[in-house]
């Protein structure tokens, strides 16, 4: 019977983090107590890497002191470390051509955005949740 139950629990958490973290249903419940929840369960950030392919290789991306993007992968030990720090954030991009330094604020440990970094020669952009840094 503990058993069953057991079974029962992971597949329904299995189906429901795919409901929850794969889908953009999780930035309609962020403010909720349910997204908080959720938010603490599993890293519900999503990351978009358009960089170019000459420059993959050279292309390093920090969250505050955290090594989060290197030689076009992400390092999901280090993201889960910055994923928790509120207040002021810092990314810093930086290439062999050159490094750029963001900043935002995190209003609590469980907040979570959209953010997309673009490196096309010596032009980094940043958004955070569509909206340019």
């Amino acid at each position: 019977m503990i058993l069953t139950l057991i079974l029962i629990s992971a597949i329904s958490l299995t189906v429901l983090k795919k409901k929850i973290a794969g889908t953009d249903f999780k930035y309609q419940i962020r403010e909720s107590e349910w997204g908080h929840a959720f938010s603490y369960l599993w890293n519900l950030n999503d990351f978009q890497f358009d960089i170019e392919e000459n420059q993959i290789d050279s292309c390093t991306v920090y969250w505050n002191e955290y090594v989060i993007y290197k030689k076009g992968k992400i390092d999901k030990k280090n993201l889960e470390k910055a994923r928790y720090i509120y207040g002021d954030n810092f990314f810093k991009i930086i290439t062999d051509r050159t490094s750029k330094e963001f900043c935002f604020y995190k209003f609590n440990n469980w907040d979570y955005n959209k953010f997309a970094i673009s490196v096309r020669g010596d032009e980094i952009t940043f958004h955070i949740d569509g909206v340019s840094q």
